[in-house]
């Protein structure tokens, strides 16, 4: 193609809109295939044809799907490195196989519920129809009366609206009911919940996806609009490296901006993010704040537990009766051993519920560990070695060994640094470096930033005009 042609119809055609993250990021992968070593914003948009504003998009994309690493030279420059390339490596496969075991594990989840559900209760109210009816039968025999056989009917009644509710629970697609916030008005009966929690563990409340963007934007709107990685990793809790790919989705969905400070320190601006005609936002908690809870083992008092297991005994004794008398295979062999595997379950889920409490107590102690790294950063002096080993015993009523510790500690960019008595202590210099300067930042940044300005037009009607003028003052 002649470059003149193509220079003209540049000239004459009418820019289109930035491109979206997505679509920038597919633009430069074809262009940066094989690529290896830094980039900076002008090779990419040299590379690919893109405008600036959309390569910078696309980097930042690529930061968050592909692992890479973001630098800052000494002239305020930023480098793009992607050390694994930027091929797909068939990413719609992992995806893919996420779903597929998250949509196993649904299934057994819920073939384990119905099939508990049916056990439990289906022998249990044989059980109890079966003691009912030989208690009416002796009482009609001794009074010469059949009014016993009217409680055997509100008896079979309870028993069947009990079944039927539980059946109604465990069916329901995939969700245990102490994970519905509202249920139509229709709620679980407190018995199934605790059977459900006995006998395969309370559920933890799930994540919402939406959480750590709220936490972040309030975070921003609290600090002028300017924030850095650290104030990331402070109030999610999250290692360095994922904090750096939530940044590059931040700076994607809120039209964040990158700044280099005079020092070299990377921070990034919000500007969008800042009017508002409410109060002052507040920032969220650090994450060393808010301490983890340990998982109960079933989430019950001690004495539904042992009414649970005394009703899975009698199942077991009414099972070996049956066998004693000879019974079908399902009234007799199915509740005794079936009720023995159930008890035999809920000590085999004993271990991995140990090892889930063991994942809580590190990650209390990992934020301890975070508390103490900041406080060091704010002061800009070193934190030794016995107050992290003191603050993750505090957190966690464990010890920590030193090599854990030193991973942990280089995980969060800290760095071994030898006091004028001689003393090793850590210090996080990209952390100092950077709440310096964002200190400055917000101690320079505009009041104004925040303000939306005079209402010049409103759909309102004219008597509700001066609500609005109050509301934008």
């Amino acid at each position: 193609m002649d470059p003149g042609a193509g220079a003209a119809a540049l000239a004459v055609v009418r820019r289109a809109g930035s491109l979206a993250p997505d679509a920038a990021a597919e633009a430069l992968r074809g262009a940066l295939a094989g690529h290896s070593g830094d980039l900076t914003i002008a090779d990419a948009a040299a590379r690919s044809g893109l405008a600036l504003r959309d390569a910078e998009l696309g980097l930042h994309r690529l930061l968050q799907l592909h692992r890479g690493h973001l630098s800052v030279t000494d002239r305020g420059e930023l480098l793009f490195r992607f050390p694994n390339g930027l091929a797909r490596h068939f990413a719609g496969v992992p995806a893919m196989m996420r779903w597929l075991a998250r949509a196993g594990l649904g299934v057994v989840r819920w073939t384990a519920r119905f099939s508990l559900t049916l056990f439990l209760l289906g022998y249990g109210s044989l059980a109890a129809l079966g003691i009912s009816l030989g208690i009416a039968l002796a009482l009609a025999a001794l009074t010469e009366d059949a009014t016993p056989f009217e409680g055997v009917g509100y008896v079979l009644w309870a028993v069947l609206e009990l079944f039927s509710d539980a059946l109604y629970w465990s069916v329901h697609p995939l969700l245990a009911p102490d994970e519905f916030a509202e249920a139509g008005g229709r709620r679980p009966r407190a018995l199934y919940q605790r059977v459900n929690g006995f006998f395969l563990g309370p559920p933890r409340p799930r994540d919402d996806p939406k959480s750590a963007a709220r936490v972040l934007v309030a975070e921003i709107r609290a600090r002028q609009g300017r924030i850095g990685l650290g104030d990331v990793v402070r109030v999610t809790g999250l290692a360095p490296e994922p904090a750096g790919a939530l940044v590059s989705r931040l700076l994607l969905d809120y039209d964040g901006e990158v700044d280099v400070s005079d020092e070299g320190a990377i921070v990034y601006a919000f500007p969008a993010l800042r009017p508002s005609v409410g109060e002052p936002a507040v920032a969220p908690p650090a994450i060393w704040q808010r301490v983890r809870e340990l998982q109960p083992f079933t989430g019950n008092r001690a004495g539904s537990n042992v009414a649970i297991v005394a009703a899975t005994a009698m199942i077991a004794i009414f099972g070996w009766f049956g066998m004693s008398l000879g019974l079908p295979l399902w009234a007799a062999q199915v509740p005794f051993y079936g009720s023995l595997a159930l008890l035999a379950w809920v000590l085999l889920r004993f271990p991995w519920h140990l090892a889930a409490r063991r994942v809580d107590r590190a990650e209390n102690g990992r934020r301890a560990l975070l508390r103490l790294a900041h406080e060091g950063a704010t002061r800009r002096s070193g934190v030794t070695v016995a107050s992290f080993m003191t603050a993750w015993q505090r957190a966690t009523d464990g010890e920590i060994a030193a090599d854990a510790l030193q991973r942990l500690l280089i995980e969060l960019g800290g760095d071994v640094v030898t006091d004028d008595d001689g003393q090793g202590s850590w210090r996080f210099p990209t952390l100092e470096l950077e709440l310096g300067a964002l200190a400055v930042l917000r101690a320079e940044a505009d009041a104004s930033e925040r303000e939306v300005g005079e209402v010049e037009f409103s759909s309102l009607p004219e008597h509700e005009d001066g609500a609005v003028e109050s509301a934008h003052s």
